[in-house]
């Protein structure tokens, strides 16, 4: 027992040497584990640097946005005595060294990119962003397709022009691709000069087919010229189109409206573009909008378990325009909540099916300058997060549904130049539109218009009217209810004090002073 007893110091000490060895052991593992960037990628990167210039270009040099407002030249901070993985926008696999990540938005980049640039040295890129740089008129490389282990790739905003290369649609593994806003005024000591992207419809079709792991496709204001693939509809895992100011031709793919997690959708300003939203026969209703899965659930409800657009981080990482409340907004980084649908300014037609009422997480619904005809569906009532409808400049008919006044949310409303008749809903955020919201409908009447109605006609939602009834009167009854309150309270009190101050002394237990 005694030798046990004595034994426990040099047993502990071996035990804390054991111990120090193993997390020395497992500290060196994890440290060698984490490798720093190669040598040669360090030197490409380098490279990459002296390829342009790095200068900010004024507000003047853009025609439609000022895309560096808050930008910085990253390149700046890379220096060869360094770990190029801690570089600013350059990300490194820990397992092997290699860049797999390239973010050089908004750094300031002026120069041409050219097909021998170092950047095509690495291969095992995953994300490559080059959005809002000006690579001077510059036509895409096409050894952008031998980067084959590519996920995201977003050449936005760059000043590129010409045809887009067919070695694009190698990339296979790519989920997220964005060229769109490549549409500049150009100029070289001569009049003005106008240049865009073109992509033709054989490679269209060559990247649909190919790049079946999609999920978000920004092709905006490039030069299509063509039809689109009907292999459109196969792209099942796609959340965001945006294929606005196209020149896109002949009849949208009704297929395409099957893609069941799509989340926004833009065709803005397609003057040529046709097509219709399905109306279901019965035994078809499942077939197309209550196939978008995405936006029939509604945030913080139970069950409701909507797919995010993009990242980790809860934004989606490229841009979209959409005519939001009657302005068109360019959204950079969008939550994932936002959904959209904007098909103005084309030429679709027929009616709006009934089934469109179930897409309830829609925020934002634009169908304007078409040639849509029939009601507006009632079951628009169903849509509770909307905030933006404008069905303006079509060929609606009958009377506005009452539905929409449970639309506690909506804060944009545009309806003119349709043909509707009849009284205008009165109530709920229907108080809050001006008349041009119904301007150009020469039969409606009532409250905004100045065309009164027959024999008062005019619909109130009693629920709505006790709602605003209290948000408008009650207030103003509370306020003089205080300020009578006030004064009648005043006018006792003079009277206590002034006819009873023994009592009211001794009653509070206070000392006046005269």
């Amino acid at each position: 027992m005694f030798s046990m007893r004595k034994m426990n110091p040099f047993l502990s000490l071996f035990l804390a040497s054991c111990f120090f060895f193993i997390s020395h052991s497992q500290t060196t593992s994890n440290t060698s584990s984490q490798h720093h960037c190669l040598p040669n990628q360090s030197h490409t990167l380098l490279q990459l640097r002296q390829e342009f210039v790095q200068k900010r270009l004024l507000y003047s040099d853009y025609w439609r946005y000022d895309y560096y407002n808050g930008s910085y030249p990253k390149m700046k901070s890379w220096k060869a005595d360094s770990d190029c993985c801690s570089w600013d926008g350059v990300t490194c696999d820990p397992e092997n060294g290699h860049v797999v990540g390239l973010n050089l938005t908004n750094s300031w980049l002026n120069g041409r990119l050219n097909s021998n640039s170092t950047l095509f040295s690495l291969r095992h890129l995953h994300k490559l962003n080059l959005a809002l740089n000006n690579f001077s008129s510059s036509t895409i490389p096409s050894q952008f397709g031998h980067l084959a282990r590519l996920t995201h790739l977003n050449l936005s905003h760059s000043f590129l022009s010409g045809q887009i290369p067919s070695e694009i649609s190698w990339l296979s593994n790519l989920v997220s691709l964005d060229l769109s806003y490549n549409y500049f005024k150009y100029f070289v000591g001569g009049p003005d000069d106008f240049k865009d992207l073109n992509l033709r419809r054989i490679d269209l079709e060559a990247l649909v087919q190919n790049m079946t792991y999609l999920r978000e496709l920004h092709l905006d204001e490039m030069n299509i010229s063509s039809s689109l693939p009907q292999s459109l509809a196969n792209l099942s895992s796609l959340t965001s189109l945006s294929l606005s100011w196209g020149s896109l031709l002949g009849e949208f793919p009704s297929n395409t409206f099957v893609l069941p997690k799509i989340q926004a959708i833009d065709l803005t300003y397609n003057e040529d573009l046709a097509g219709f939203l399905p109306k279901f026969r019965s035994g078809y209703h499942q077939k197309y909008f209550k196939t978008w899965n995405a936006m029939l659930m509604v945030h913080g409800k139970i069950n409701s378990k909507p797919e995010y657009m993009a990242d980790h981080s809860g934004y989606y990482e490229d841009s979209i325009t959409v005519m939001n409340k009657g302005l068109e907004m360019e959204l950079v980084k969008i939550l994932t909540i936002f959904i959209a649908i904007d098909l103005s300014n084309n030429r679709f037609c027929g009616e709006i099916p009934n089934t469109m009422g179930n897409l309830k997480e829609l925020i934002v619904l634009n169908l304007s300058s078409n040639s849509f005809t029939g009601p507006i569906p009632s079951s628009f009532g169903n849509l509770i997060e909307l905030q933006s409808l404008d069905l303006s400049q079509n060929k609606f008919l009958g009377e506005i549904p009452q539905q929409l006044i449970s639309l506690t949310f909506l804060a944009y409303l545009n309806l003119s130049q349709n043909q509707l008749i009849g009284p205008i809903p009165q109530g709920g955020q229907f108080w809050t539109f001006q008349s041009s919201s119904f301007e150009g409908n020469l039969e409606l009447c009532g409250s905004p218009l100045l065309m009164k109605c027959e024999n008062n006609e005019t619909p109130t939602s009693t629920l709505s009217y006790e709602s605003s009834f209290g948000e408008g009167f009650n207030w103003k009854a509370v306020v003089i209810g205080y300020a009578c309150g006030l004064v009648i309270g005043l006018l006792i009190g003079h009277v206590v004090i002034s006819r009873r101050a023994h009592w009211f002394m001794k009653t509070f237990r206070v000392k006046l002073h005269r």
